[in-house]
């Protein structure tokens, strides 16, 4: 009697879990039960979500108002449902030449670089996520404040073709939670080196009590060094002077 409850745990437990990293023909988002959604994917760029969350966004996560500051911060991410470390998000959008970028200056806050060859790291286009407000919603994550801390990270994995075999109109880049995510809380990552600095942007704590952001650890004072003890120090000084 005491084993079926394990094998219901188990049978839980697989249907959360998302399909591996070069699983692309099922799709990656959960259900708003918190179970895998596993829908078969047949997308041209590779891009692993099914037409229900290409259109929706995933529902492990949604979009909603910050709700003490929303002039300031605007929509903010937050997960709906307790989240694992490593679990794996999708940014995507319209890929773009540098030509198609400059009629879209209204983009460039949202906008990430498209690097499908990790051993170059060569930017082949930009990916666009501002014409997908509902489907494509890791453009909300926020950047933490100076008292805050990301709980999400680029991988090296992308979605969407460019050259020779043809140019996908979208493009991907896969993020993962670097950290467990509880109901609730925001999801943040870290926008790049001066992004805030070089648009006059101050940086904020953006959580709150019903949005809250993971928080960076207070440093530990160091302790002082003990004084040596008088012998120690005249030995050392007769050392010097020899």
């Amino acid at each position: 009697g005491a084993e079926a409850p394990k094998a219901k745990r188990r049978a839980g437990a697989a249907e959360a879990e998302q399909p591996r990293m070069n699983v692309t023909n099922r799709c990656w988002a959960r259900t708003a039960a918190g179970r895998n959604c596993g829908a078969a994917c047949s997308r041209d760029d590779g891009i692993p979500y099914c037409k229900v969350h290409f259109k929706r966004g995933d529902s492990a996560v949604k979009v909603v108002a910050h709700d003490e500051h929303p002039e300031i911060f605007g929509n903010v991410l937050v997960a709906t449902q307790d989240l694992p470390k490593g679990y794996k998000f999708i940014y995507w959008g319209d890929l773009l030449r540098s030509s198609e970028l400059r009629k879209r200056q209204h983009a460039m806050e949202h906008v990430i670089e498209f690097c499908p060859n990790p051993y170059t790291n060569q930017v082949r286009g930009t990916i666009d996520p501002t014409a997908h407000p509902e489907g494509s919603v890791l453009q909300y994550a926020m950047m933490p404040g100076p008292g805050e801390c990301v709980n999400m990270a680029p991988t090296w994995t992308h979605f969407g073709r460019y050259g020779k075999n043809g140019r996908t109109p979208l493009a991907a880049r896969v993020y993962k939670l670097t950290r467990p995510v509880p109901k609730g809380q925001q999801i943040s990552h870290d926008y790049g080196s001066g992004w805030m600095e070089c648009r006059g942007i101050k940086k904020m704590n953006c959580g709150t009590k019903k949005y809250p952001m993971p928080l960076k650890k207070p440093r530990k004072p160091r302790k002082p060094r003990a004084a040596a003890p008088p012998e120690a120090v005249e030995e050392a000084a007769a050392v010097a002077a020899q």
